[in-house]
């Protein structure tokens, strides 16, 4: 089954994406996931579960808007 994990279109409300300046900004998946593997090992799982949630997150605003990656870096 490919349902989608949000409500319809109808009434999600528009995500507006933008720089958290309280954040730092990765340079790389790789500097992601070494700041996950030295969480503490009971904190871990979680930091991937909520890394997962935003990908699947982004990934379908992308697809939703058809943008694709490249798109989104070169503005």
């Amino acid at each position: 089954m490919n349902e989608k994990h949000h409500s319809n279109k109808e009434t999600t409300l528009k995500l507006q994406l933008h720089e958290m300046g309280l954040f730092h900004t990765p340079k790389s998946m790789d500097e992601i996931v070494q700041f996950i593997d030295n969480l503490p090992k009971s904190e871990q799982a979680t930091a991937w579960t909520v890394f997962g949630l935003l990908n699947n997150l982004v990934v379908d605003r992308l697809r939703d808007d058809n943008l694709t990656m490249e798109e989104v870096r070169h503005g």
